[in-house]
């Protein structure tokens, strides 16, 4: 059994951050020292203000992996391990250490003894048997656990995880199950996920919870790792920009993510701020609903709208040329499948004319609405693609509706075009979360119309996620990448970037998506 060393892990991790991040061990003192070394002052304070885009969905991470809710996840969920955003080096966390069978099916796991449920109980094997059991029951988070054969409990401390087949992604799927207690989740019933629980592990625990106007986490005095130097965090749903911002530069939020078009601005007052500009591990797509209309039935429509696709206008418009405009669903420098030829959509308004003549459409068609949430990016780029649309002899209404609208309607099929966009791991396999047939309920097009081969798209999907040698892997993904490219149903724009401004006395260390509150202090 091939045995990985947490020192080892450890170690890794403290060279790659050393000298351009600062962790958590730069701003703690260490367990145990003599207090002979001088004392820092205490901190003014010790509370943190941020705020999200939308209410709060719910307080169950196996419901929703939507990026609001995750804000709040990710400081009081963990998972067996954490993949780090920034090296991408997993990370110990409620298990101290794992190994692998020779065969690659079979992975064992210690579970850290001084890990606790923030209601002061001990995580136990049974905990994760119940959580990975119950996250394959749930649409948001089942495909991390679709190759898990079963989870079993060896002894007190050590699970063992089988797997149906080797899987090259496994640990990255499995950093996203997040291990609850299930004491708590079945006393909590049918209201778990309503309001605060003491089902988590991290270094935050819920201390209120209103769903539509805010909520408050505060550290856990007994976590693993040590208490955190936050002791307090506000969360506020602010879904205007603009009001943010007013919120931001008023003081009433510590950290933001600033609209691009304040940007040079907030960069030149480095009295009162620090600013940074982040690449996110997030793409937004242009969805087209192939059974919404029959102009949309159509894949020559649907391919015309792909080449009418103005990427560097939506980047212009709606990230002041900040972000980079992409022609795949995954980034190729962020996934395990490198290819950079393929069907791709290119800006050609010509073409895009070409393709609706030939469709039967030379005078223009009318399908539908674009669907896309008020306010922010998004909006923008439905303006934008709205325009050239129009263009090109294709229209169509804006049809403008609040953000916890839009994945509902995208998960019912209930749009025609729609501006969308989600966070995705480090990893090709990601698409399987979106675009299996397994996951009815998460996914935003169904390809069981008799144009689409779905058998075989699902079959490439999960050839793809067991594949262990990287080269045919890239050939299964590119083969994929392909044929999905050519239903014209889905068409990758933008990866934006994370324009991060701060109060100036905050030391924050910011990553790719979610910020990692732990690692900061005043």
């Amino acid at each position: 059994m091939k045995k990985v060393s947490v020192f080892l892990v450890l170690l890794l991790v403290a060279s790659m951050l050393s000298g351009c991040t600062t962790s958590a061990a730069d701003q703690q003192p260490a367990a145990g020292s003599s207090g002979s070394a001088p004392q820092e002052p205490k901190p003014a304070r010790d509370d943190l203000n941020l705020s999200v885009t939308t209410v709060l969905t719910s307080v169950d991470p196996h419901f929703s992996e939507k990026i609001a809710d995750m804000y709040a996840f990710r400081q009081t969920y963990e998972g067996l391990y954490y993949q780090n955003e920034l090296t991408g080096i997993f990370e110990p966390r409620i298990a101290s250490d794992y190994a692998v069978s020779d065969d690659g099916k079979t992975y064992t796991f210690t579970l850290n003894e001084k890990a606790k449920f923030h209601n002061g109980e001990a995580v136990k094997p049974s905990d994760v048997i119940f959580s990975f059991k119950r996250a394959a029951e749930y649409p948001s988070v089942s495909s991390r656990v679709a190759n898990v054969e079963s989870v079993t409990e060896k002894d007190p401390k050590t699970v063992e995880i089988l797997l149906k087949t080797p899987m090259a992604a496994f640990m990255t799927d499995m950093c996203g199950v997040y291990i609850l207690s299930e004491k708590v989740v079945t006393e909590q019933g049918k209201d778990f996920g309503t309001k605060a629980a003491s089902a988590g592990t991290g270094p935050y625990y819920w201390a209120s919870v209103d769903h539509a106007n805010g909520w408050v986490l505060e550290a856990f005095k007994d976590y693993y790792r040590g208490e955190a130097a936050i002791k307090k965090i506000n969360f506020k749903p602010i879904s205007d920009a603009s009001a943010g911002l007013v919120a931001f530069e008023a003081g009433e939020l510590d950290w933001y993510i600033a609209p691009v078009a304040n940007w040079d601005s907030l960069v030149a007052n480095t009295e009162k701020y620090k600013t940074e500009i982040v690449p996110a591990n997030h793409i937004s797509v242009i969805v087209v609903n192939p059974d919404a209309n029959p102009a949309l039935k159509n894949p020559l429509v649907r391919k015309a709208i792909g080449y009418a696709i103005d990427k560097e206008a939506m980047n212009l418009v709606g990230f002041n040329g900040l972000a980079v405009t992409t022609d795949y669903m995954v980034p190729t420098q962020n996934t395990s499948a490198d290819f950079d030829l393929g069907i791709v959509y290119e800006y050609n308004p010509e073409k895009a004319r070409e393709l609706l003549a030939q469709a039967g459409y030379p005078e223009g068609v009318d399908v539908g609405t674009i669907m896309s949430w008020t306010g922010g990016y998004y909006e923008k780029m439905a303006q934008v693609l709205h325009t050239s649309l129009n263009e090109i002899g294709i229209k169509c209404e804006l049809q403008m509706i609040e953000q916890a609208s839009v994945s509902p309607n995208l998960r019912s099929q209930n749009y025609d075009i729609a501006t969308y966009g989600w966070s995705y791991y480090g990893d090709y396999s990601y698409m399987f979360t979106r675009w299996h047939s397994s996951q009815k309920g998460a996914t935003y097009v169904l390809y069981t119309d008799k144009q689409f081969d779905g058998a075989k798209l699902d079959e490439l999907l999960e050839a793809g996620a067991v594949e262990m040698d990287p080269v045919k892997r890239t050939a299964i993904y590119k083969e994929y990448n392909d044929m999905f490219m050519d239903t014209a149903t889905c068409f990758p724009c933008i990866n934006k970037v994370q324009t991060y401004v701060w109060n100036k006395d905050l030391k924050a260390v910011n990553y790719p998506n979610f910020p990692e509150i732990y690692n900061w202090s005043w």
